[in-house]
């Protein structure tokens, strides 16, 4: 009877779980990454990130690679490789085609896109053949497949053959061209990730990234996959970050002017009386306060908000 009764109660713990974590997804599908009601910007964004499932918002997004391109980019990689498959729009920005050719990953890829001088030139070359299948048509190819009930028989796949989109003008980053190519292409996306790797030798990769956040105002998020930080542009209004509890490291850096900012839940707290300024007073090195499960954020200006994905150990 003991026994009986240990499964019953086992089972009870199990089915509360199961309807927790049901209607928790039911909630996050009920969220988008961002809303606007009543002037009030609240961003949930940081929870789908959290739970690796962005499709749980509902919501159509693209995602970018940029400076993706060497073996130490694959384990980084690898752990925000979700974001990259869940999107409906995946764009491979100039030499990150070349990380997607040597793993074999290149048909994952709707779009390449760039002025094409970090790409290996063999592989351009291949891909712009006129024998290859047009422009976002899929191609089909052959490959075997081992099913573990199936005898290990041999099927055919359809593969995609990405569509090159060279974008020659200097004017303009990459970065930024690849985003009016992804709004061409797909006017019904609205939400864009890009994922790229840094040690931060290159400030000038880093600045360009800011500058095009600032020239296109729409929800762009920025993940530095080798320190799992997430960066995007908070327009003047106010602002609630939801996030998981946690003492995640953040900054507050303002790069158009001197503004007013006010912010409750991080253990620096920025007070309105002492504006901000990029080249004056910048909140950096700041973490949340671990008990709470939203950031409040209320800025006159443009302000770049950054956060680590994961909780500091320091």
């Amino acid at each position: 009877m003991r026994g009986n009764h240990l499964r019953t109660s086992l089972g009870l713990l199990s089915f509360k779980a199961n309807t927790i974590q049901w209607a928790n997804d039911t909630i996050l599908r009920k969220q988008n990454f961002h809303t606007i009601h009543e002037g009030r910007h609240t961003w949930s964004v940081l929870k789908h990130v959290y739970q690796k499932h962005l499709k749980t918002a509902n919501k159509k997004y693209a995602c970018f690679l940029l400076n993706i391109s060497d073996d130490d980019s694959q384990a980084y990689f690898d752990n925000h490789k979700h974001i990259w498959d869940e999107a409906d729009l995946k764009i491979a920005v100039d030499g990150s085609a070349n990380f997607l050719a040597k793993r074999k990953l290149l048909h994952t890829a709707d779009v390449i896109s760039g002025d094409f001088d970090s790409i290996d030139n063999k592989l351009i070359q291949r891909l712009q053949s006129p024998r290859r299948a047009p422009p976002l048509h899929v191609k089909q190819q052959e490959r075997t497949v081992s099913h573990n009930n199936s005898n290990n028989k041999s099927e055919t796949q359809l593969l995609k053959t990405p569509q090159i989109v060279e974008t020659p003008s200097q004017k303009e980053t990459d970065f930024t061209k690849a985003i009016h190519v992804a709004i061409k292409l797909r006017p019904d996306v609205q939400h864009f990730f890009a994922l790229y790797y840094t040690d931060g030798h290159r400030m000038d990769h880093l600045f360009g990234l800011i500058n095009t956040l600032h020239l296109i105002k729409k929800d762009i998020f920025i993940i530095n996959t080798k320190s799992s930080t997430i960066s995007w542009l908070l327009q003047p209004g106010d602002h609630t970050i939801l996030k998981p509890h946690g003492q995640e490291l953040c900054s507050l850096v303002p790069f158009t002017g001197l503004t007013e900012v006010k912010t409750q839940g991080l253990l620096y707290n920025v007070n309105a009386r002492w504006p901000m300024s990029f080249g004056g007073l910048i909140s950096t090195s700041n973490f949340c306060q671990p008990a709470r499960d939203r950031i409040i954020v209320d800025t006159k200006g443009e302000l770049l908000w950054s956060l680590d994905l994961y909780e500091s150990q320091d």
